[in-house]
C-alpha cells in the first residue's frame, strides 16, 4: 500500500507493497473509469484463476484512506519473458505523476524478473490512457472487437429450422453443456480447445492446455454459464463445436469462446451454432448477447455482421519491450 500526502510529494515513497484485500476496490475503480462496465479490461486476467506458480500481484495506492490508483502484473503462459500489466488512476488524481511512478516501478521489477515483453489493453475511447502508454514506451499491436445483439429483435427460429435438416443428415445435433456429466467434462472438451485455439489470433504463442488448467480457467469460474453454453455433437457423442458463454450481468450473456473442429469447418457450422445460440437466448429470456473476437478474425467478424450484431467497442492491445 502506498500513502500520498495531499501535496503528492512522490519523493516520500520508498517501496510498493501489495494489498490483495483491495482487489474488489480496484475492480470498482476500473469500472468507474472504463466506458463499458461489463466488458473486460487490462485487469480482467487478475480476477481470473491462474496457476499459483505464475508470478502475479496487485498494488494499491491510497490517499487518506481512499483508493486512488492500482497496478498489477501477471506472467502470461508461464513464460518468464512475457507479462500482462494493468494500471488505473482515478481521473481526479491524474496528472500528478502517480501513473508514471507505478509504470516505472512495474518495469523495474519485471525487468529484474527477466521480462522482455509487456502487454496491456485500453479501450479506443480512452484517449488519455493511449497517450500515457505511448509516452511510456508502449505501442499498439492489435485489437479485439466487441459486438452486441438485442435478442428480442433478432431472427433465429426460422434459421434454426432451416439448419435442422442438413445437420441431422450429417449426424450432428445441439446440446447445452449442462446435459453432459460434469465430471470429466474438461477432458471431453480439451481436444477441441487445443485444436482450435491456435487458429484464433492472440498476442502471444498458444500453449496447449492441460485438463486441469481448462477446468480451472474455463469451467470453474462462477460466471461461466454451462446451462447456456452450446455444444455441437457428432457421432459417438463427440463434441465437434462449442459456444462457451458467461454471464456479464442479469440478462447479458457473453460468448467467451466459439470454435469448430478443423475437420468440420467450411460447412456453415459456426453460423448454425450462432443461430442456435440466438434461439436459445430468445427461449430463455436473455436480453443481450455479447461477442468478442480479434480484429484479424475476419470470418467471425463476417458472421457476426450478417447475423445483426452491432459494433459495441474496440479494445486495443499495447506492447512495451524491455531491454535486459
Amino acid at each position: 500500500m502506498i500513502y500520498y500526502h495531499n501535496s503528492f510529494d512522490l519523493s516520500i515513497i520508498s517501496a510498493l507493497k501489495s494489498n490483495r484485500s483491495l482487489l474488489p476496490n480496484i475492480s470498482d475503480l476500473c469500472n468507474e473509469y472504463k466506458p463499458f462496465v461489463f466488458l473486460s479490461d487490462a485487469f480482467t486476467p487478475f480476477w481470473q484463476p491462474t496457476p499459483s506458480s505464475w508470478p502475479k500481484d496487485v498494488w494499491a495506492v491510497e490517499l487518506e484512506g481512499q483508493l486512488v490508483a492500482g497496478a498489477g502484473y501477471l506472467m502470461a503462459e508461464a513464460a518468464p519473458q512475457l507479462y500482462q500489466v494493468g494500471l488505473v488512476v482515478a481521473p481526479a488524481y491524474q496528472g500528478h505523476g502517480i501513473g508514471s511512478l507505478l509504470c516505472e516501478r512495474l518495469c523495474e521489477l519485471l525487468r529484474t524478473r527477466g521480462a522482455r515483453r509487456l502487454l496491456t489493453r485500453v479501450y479506443a475511447q480512452q484517449h488519455v490512457s493511449q497517450r500515457f502508454l505511448v509516452q511510456h514506451g508502449f505501442r499498439p499491436i492489435g485489437s479485439s472487437r466487441f459486438y452486441q445483439l438485442e435478442v428480442g429483435s433478432a431472427q433465429a427460429h426460422s434459421d434454426v429450422r432451416d439448419d435442422q435438416a442438413w445437420l441431422a443428415q450429417a449426424g450432428l445435433r445441439f446440446a447445452t453443456l449442462e446435459r453432459f456429466p460434469r465430471q470429466g467434462l474438461a477432458e471431453r472438451l480439451l481436444a477441441l480447445w487445443n485444436s482450435t485455439r491456435p487458429d484464433q489470433p492472440q498476442c502471444w504463442p498458444f500453449v496447449p492446455y492441460s485438463a486441469q488448467r481448462f477446468e480451472r480457467e474455463m469451467l470453474e469460474p462462477p460466471e461461466v454459464a454451462l446451462a447456456h453454453s452450446l455444444a455441437l455433437v457428432g457421432p459417438a457423442n463427440r463434441i465437434v463445436g462449442l459456444a462457451l458463454n458467461a454471464w456479464l450481468d442479469a440478462g447479458h450473456l457473453s460468448t467467451i469462446y466459439l470454435g469448430i473442429e478443423p475437420a468440420f469447418r467450411r460447412r456453415g457450422l459456426a453460423t448454425a451454432l450462432k443461430h442456435r445460440l440466438i434461439a436459445h437466448a430468445q427461449e430463455q429470456g436473455i436480453e443481450l448477447l455479447i461477442a468478442e473476437n480479434d480484429a484479424r478474425n475476419r470470418p467471425m467478424h463476417s458472421i457476426n455482421t450478417r447475423l445483426g450484431y452491432r459494433p459495441l467497442a474496440e479494445l486495443l492491445v499495447y506492447e512495451k519491450l524491455l531491454e535486459p
